[in-house]
């Protein structure tokens, strides 16, 4: 099977779409696709899909709205992605189609809020909240990194984000 379509508007062939669909309805509209030595990415409207090839080849979902950082490496052909508790994942991509812009502009979309403050201590903490992209009236995510001498473990930080995403809450009606 050809998974990666050449023209500029991705073609999804209707059994993979309903194999997608089946394991992760929210994923909607396929907006971008991209392969690699035996992977297919799919970036839909909700999240990211992919799929290794293997023994245990099944689908992975990665919601726009919980990728803390990530982006495409032109140079090394891999698209990276993190979570707010530092795990993540990357896949080679040798036809990136258009997953790398998808890719950068879902993430942004999903965010409502992203805010730095000056932690207490020293080091700095960013509070985001996130939506889920394609689920209307979903409930916002609310994601808290560090950077620096920050510590999210720390008692006064960890209060410090508590009130501060409250305060955001409040003020953004989320």
């Amino acid at each position: 099977m050809s998974w990666f379509s050449r023209s500029r508007a991705p073609k999804v062939d209707s059994a993979l779409r309903e194999e997608v669909l089946a394991q992760h309805p929210e994923a909607g509209e396929v907006h971008a696709i991209g392969s690699g030595p035996r992977v297919l990415v799919l970036a839909c409207t909700e999240c990211l899909a992919v799929r290794r090839e293997g023994a245990e080849a099944s689908w992975q979902f990665v919601g726009w709205h919980m990728v803390n950082r990530g982006g495409w490496n032109a140079e090394r052909g891999v698209l990276k992605w993190s979570f707010a508790d530092g795990e993540g994942d990357e896949v080679a991509l040798d036809e990136p189609g258009r997953v790398p812009e998808v890719f950068r502009d879902r993430v942004q979309a999903s965010i409502l809020v992203d805010q730095r403050y000056e932690a207490p201590g020293g080091g700095q903490v960013i509070i985001a909240g996130r939506r889920q992209l394609g689920v209307p009236g979903a409930p916002v995510v609310w994601q808290a990194t560090t950077v620096g001498a920050a510590r999210l473990t720390d008692p006064a930080v960890a209060n410090f984000v508590v009130q501060r995403t409250n305060e955001l809450r409040a003020d953004f009606g989320v």
